[in-house]
């Protein structure tokens, strides 16, 4: 056998060492190739992962923000309602004063109201039924009726006096306000994000590759038509199920994706963003492309392969470093959310906007020399005065003064008026000085807006705090005047009658003009406490069923006698064809009342005064009036006719200084009017009189909605052998009541103290009282404690005994307090003493 040359084997060892050595190299750059593929996944896993987070964190945001504004809107909607009822204009001025698309209202039968007058039924809407509930919250409305749109809902209840009437919802289109909020890319290319329910159903979405009418949407779309792997789809599945946040990877066409989804924190709904396959697949061709070269390179020349290899792998490093690099650059100045980057060198005194960022001045290139940059962006600023700090503020040598800390300057742009703040931040230092300085830049138009909204509130505040302590001013003034004026008669009169004690006509006279003093300061306070009440909304109208007639006459019976008796033709004219009507009659006797009484003040003898309540016509089962009350007198000046209804407003001049009264009748007038839906204005000519007008709208009532009212007859006050029990604490005002009580024949026992009152009835004997009068406010036991202590008695005769509330609490729901503590009836304080009699005798008759 011939022996192989030494060459030969040499040759052959070399070959084989060469086949080993492309063969480990291969092995080396499959290895390679498959951690690179790894490595580039988890780099965009990362990136799109912080990403949704952020995305998600600012669209939670946006909701709270939204759930928060629908429930102020709720409050002052409810605070702002004067009666159960929300219209399309109510909505209309919520829609102006809100962020929301549309503002809607449900009332309580389920009845969708927008405000441009349309309705539909929601009585099977999620909103409507939770709402209803007292709930608030969020939901999601697919395909509306209405737009045909995708809505997200915010729906709170509304109240009105204490009960649910409606629910409130302010509606987002859920495409058109999500869109810049998903919008997003990586590396110049747009990725698709959706925003969805747990089961997947999409609320909105963006990007190139959106998809809808799947059914369960955006799973339906990645378990079936993303090639999701079975271990893929288990994560994505139990991800949706149980609520947290997993990553992701699927295939697009020949391409790899990567993809995220997180929950938000302030509802059930999920965020879902990919990364864009094809950007992942760039990065993938190109380092195939390096490794096909680098094989094709070890089979020419195995030591230029080597150091190819080492070549391509130390550019490749380089690269994703520098990337990895400047996202960690961004990373830093995210938590300010502002819309640029740019990097600073100090050192080479150069700018480069980072990824994503453009440069929005003109003339200014994604990079260059830093010089360049500041000076444009000085001569930006709108302010001339502000340039100098501006310059100094992005000076190099200020800049190597930071350390790790931020700094921000605020400006205004010359070129669009956008307000904004620039922030610098040191992110690379050498040496302990800095060379690397990130500068952010972020749009405060809005912040300064709200701003200025809030030092124009401030103002107006201010401005209204200093009318209220005008009015307040005005008030105690008025109010000391016209208090003074009936004291100042009642005190001078009593001196009088003290001096006169034995002449009996003119101490007649003399008592006569107190009590008239008496009731004029009784009605400057009435009236001061009804504007009170009607002004802080706590008096409410109670229409009921009526005949216009009724009340017409009333007030002819009332005016007659002291119109004749002033001199003055009184006129009372009806023509309607509607009589019966629902409205307040008291209230509307109110209204009237104070004209009248203004027309007969100030008219003089011979002078005439006229009311006509007159039909103007029917409308929707409703009848309009107007009534008009107009008399000969004095008149008014043009100078304060625009004051007319003003609180406390008295014309001033010397034909009317000597009529007593607050200027609070026709402001009362005016408010009741408008509580009505009316309107009232007047006519008048100095020296010719006045004519006041109200428009009035009622509904038509049923005639056999009217209860007959059949008077009972008086009866005869019997005050033989009645025993009372007067519960009094003040001292005088025991004394005046047993003194009245006791010259109508009836035997008065007394207590100082609800305490004693109950202890007097549990100890008495059945019958022994007849009646009981009950103050309300008083030492230790309150008269509604003391009365529901004697209910509770166990002897029925002694718990059933007739009380009487005979206190200054005289509103309406004092008498309303009244009855449900078990009181039978309710005497107001001054004590009218006929009023008074009538109801002893009523409820005695009764018992």
């Amino acid at each position: 056998m011939e022996k192989q040359s030494p060459k030969g084997s040499r040759n052959t060892v070399q070959v084989l060492l060469w086949t080993v050595m492309i063969a480990v190299m291969v092995l080396l750059f499959v290895h390679f190739m498959q951690d690179n593929r790894q490595r580039i996944l988890q780099q965009n896993a990362n990136y799109v992962a912080d990403s949704a987070r952020q995305r998600a964190s600012e669209i939670d945001r946006v909701l709270r923000e939204a759930s928060e504004q629908i429930g102020m809107l709720s409050y002052y909607l409810s605070d702002y309602l004067t009666a159960p009822v929300v219209t399309p204009e109510d909505l209309r001025r919520l829609e102006e004063h809100s962020s929301f698309d549309y503002v809607r209202f449900v009332n309580a039968d389920g009845l969708n109201i927008s405000s441009d007058g349309r309705e539909n039924d929601a009585t099977d809407r999620e909103y409507y039924q939770e709402g209803m509930a007292g709930k608030g919250g969020t939901s999601v409305t697919l395909n509306s009726r209405i737009t045909n749109e995708t809505l997200v809902n915010f729906y709170t209840p509304v109240y009105y006096e204490g009960q649910i009437i409606g629910v409130l919802r302010g509606v987002f289109l859920a495409q058109v306000r999500m869109q810049q909020l998903l919008d997003s890319t990586f590396f110049g290319e747009e990725a698709t994000t959706y925003l969805c329910l747990q089961d997947g159903t999409i609320i909105a979405g963006c990007g190139p590759d959106l998809h809808y009418g799947y059914e369960n949407g955006v799973r339906k779309l990645l378990l079936s038509e993303s090639g999701l792997e079975p271990k893929m789809v288990e994560q994505v599945t139990n991800a949706f199920r149980e609520g947290r946040s997993t990553s992701f990877t699927f295939l697009d066409g020949r391409n790899t994706g990567n993809g995220f989804i997180t929950r938000l924190n302030t509802n059930n709904w999920y965020l879902l963003q990919t990364f864009p396959a094809q950007v992942t697949g760039s990065f993938f061709r190109e380092s195939i492309h390096t490794g096909v070269v680098l094989v094709f390179s070890l089979v020419g020349l195995f030591v230029l392969y080597i150091a190819f290899v080492l070549f391509t792998s130390y550019r490749q490093r380089r690269r994703l470093m520098a990337e990895n690099q400047d996202m960690d650059y961004i990373l830093r100045g995210m938590p300010m959310l502002f819309t640029q980057f740019v990097l600073i060198d100090l050192d080479r005194n150069t700018y480069r906007y980072l990824r994503g960022s453009r440069p929005g001045l003109p003339g200014i290139a994604p990079s260059g020399q830093y010089a360049l940059l500041q000076e444009r962006i000085v001569q930006d600023v709108a302010a001339p005065a502000d340039r100098a700090r501006m310059r100094e503020f992005l000076s190099r040598e200020q800049m190597r003064k930071l350390q790790f800390e931020d700094s921000s300057i605020e400006h205004q742009s010359l070129q669009d008026g956008i307000w904004a703040r620039l922030n610098v931040v040191c992110v690379q230092k050498h040496d302990g000085i800095p060379v690397k300085i990130l500068l952010a830049k972020q749009n405060i138009t809005e912040v300064r807006r709200k701003e200025i909204q809030r030092q124009e509130t401030l103002q107006k505040a201010m401005h209204d705090a200093e009318k209220a302590n005008i009015a307040k001013s005005t008030f105690l003034f008025n109010m000391s005047h016209d208090l003074r004026t009936p004291m100042n008669a009642i005190i001078g009169f009593t001196t009088l009658a003290q001096r006169h004690l034995n002449d009996s006509a003119a101490m007649q006279e003399y008592l006569e003009k107190i009590q008239n003093s008496s009731q004029i300061l009784l009605g400057i306070i009435n009236d001061v406490l009804d504007l009170a009440r009607i002004e802080s909304g706590k008096t409410t109208l109670h229409p009921e069923p009526g005949d216009l007639r009724s009340t017409a006459e009333a007030l002819r019976e009332m005016f007659e006698e002291s119109m004749e008796t002033s001199g003055i033709t009184f006129r009372m004219e009806m023509a309607v064809s509607n009589p019966l009507v629902v409205f307040d009659s008291l209230r509307l006797s109110q209204i009237l009342i104070n004209l009248l009484s203004n027309a007969r003040k100030f008219t003089h003898p011979g002078g005439s005064v006229a009311c006509r309540i007159q039909q103007e016509g029917t409308q929707e089962n409703s009848a309009q009036f107007c009534m008009t009350v107009s008399d000969t007198g004095i008149g008014i000046s043009p100078e304060f006719l625009p004051n007319i209804f003003g609180a406390f407003e008295r014309e001033r001049t010397s034909t009317v200084a000597g009529i007593q009264g607050t200027g609070l009748g026709l402001s009362i007038v005016k408010e009741l009017v408008e509580m009505m839906n009316g309107t009232v204005t007047v006519e008048s000519t100095v020296g010719k009189g006045s004519t006041f007008i109200l428009h009035l709208a009622f509904p038509i009532a049923e005639p056999q909605a009217l209860i007959p009212s059949n008077a009972a007859k008086k009866a005869t006050p019997d005050s033989a052998g009645k025993r009372l029990l007067l519960v009094e604490d003040n001292e005088l005002n025991r004394e005046i009541a047993l003194e009245i009580l006791t010259e109508a024949g009836y035997q008065v026992e007394t207590a100082n103290d609800g305490n004693v009152a109950v202890d007097m009835v549990s100890q008495s004997k059945p019958g022994y009282y007849n009646l009981i009068l009950m103050d309300i406010q008083m030492p230790t036991m309150d008269g509604y404690q003391a009365t529901r202590l004697i209910r509770a008695l166990p002897d029925p005769a002694l718990a059933n005994i007739p009380i009487a509330a005979m206190t200054a609490n005289a509103f309406d729901e004092d008498k309303q307090r009244a009855r449900e503590a078990g009181m039978n009836a309710h005497v107001a304080k001054p004590l009218n003493i006929q009023q008074l009699m009538e109801t002893i005798t009523a409820l005695l008759a009764a018992k």
